[in-house]
């Protein structure tokens, strides 16, 4: 829900037409996509967690740190462009 607020606001203020007429603006919508399904993944990860056979618990443990390393590595990276783009001055007409 945030996701797609902020990029309508993107799609809609002034101020971000430098981003939107930007090269590399394809590439927001695709980052904010791919934490998304980093998310939905580490989800499954964290919930298949009760099924797993305590036999396979290490790997299990290891590959939900990885799932949770990955997420929170795109989540960051996520912030920060946001960060950065609502950083921008007002656009000067």
């Amino acid at each position: 829900m945030t996701a797609s607020t902020f990029l309508t606001a993107i799609l809609q203020d002034s101020r971000f037409d430098i981003i939107r007429n930007a090269k590399s603006f394809k590439e927001l919508p695709e980052l904010v996509a791919s934490t998304l399904w980093r998310l939905f993944a580490l989800m499954g990860g964290g919930l298949s967690l009760v099924f797993v056979d305590p036999a396979f618990s290490r790997f299990a443990e290891a590959a939900t740190g990885f799932l949770t390393t990955w997420s929170f590595s795109a989540l960051a990276a996520l912030v920060w462009v946001v960060t950065k783009i609502y950083a921008l001055p007002p656009h000067k007409s």
